[in-house]
């Protein structure tokens, strides 16, 4: 089966498997009230170790990675631009400190091989704030994990509090996360869209 969506991460994985794209997975299967096998069948996760891995994906290898489908990045935004510009093209200026998530997402895709495959979702400012996010949505939970993810960068710790949040019976939970995190909500929101359109194609089975 082909990937009908190939997330790019920034993170390298801990372990077997990748935390971060299993929440990912999970928030998709809320709104879509999908197959999780299936999700994790068609909606592939692979971790970079490093923002310019990602974006030399997005820029050499996208039609690849993508196939007949979307190449997606979830990256850390504080710190993104300056690697965007590092890459300049004929007919873009330097992206500003504060351009927006769109216009972050549209100077990556205009360097890409496949620029209309390609978009790029921001953490704002970056893991740290995920976590805060989770902490402000689930106050009181897992706090001698959140304390060393968040403030040791713990990636164990990191990794057990996406987890929890990932299996959590609660769907107002990652709803909550997903408020405070507009481009990790973007993500969700473009891989669900693509799945339903999917479903909705002709020949597809589900």
């Amino acid at each position: 089966m082909k990937p009908l969506v190939t997330v790019l991460y920034e993170d390298a994985p801990v372990g077997h498997g990748f935390v971060l794209h299993d929440l990912v997975l999970r928030m998709v299967e809320d709104d879509v009230n999908g197959q999780i096998w299936r999700l994790e069948k068609e909606v592939l996760g692979n971790p970079r170790k490093g923002v310019d891995n990602v974006l030399r994906d997005c820029r050499q290898r996208a039609d690849l990675l993508a196939g007949e489908g979307w190449l997606f990045a979830l990256v850390d935004g504080d710190k993104l631009v300056d690697h965007v510009n590092r890459h300049p093209t004929s007919t873009r200026r330097d992206l500003l400190r504060d351009a927006s998530a769109q216009l972050i997402s549209d100077a990556v895709a205009e360097s890409s091989d496949a620029p209309d495959k390609v978009r790029v979702f921001l953490l704002h400012p970056n893991m740290e704030g995920l976590l805060h996010a989770i902490g402000t949505c689930a106050p009181g939970e897992w706090p001698t994990e959140l304390a060393a993810a968040r403030d040791h960068k713990d990636r164990l710790c990191r990794d057990i509090v996406l987890k929890k949040v990932a299996l959590a019976a609660r769907l107002d939970l990652r709803a909550c996360v997903r408020r405070h995190q507009p481009g990790l909500d973007a993500l969700v929101e473009a891989i669900a869209t693509a799945w339903s359109t999917a479903r909705r194609s002709p020949g597809s089975s589900g």
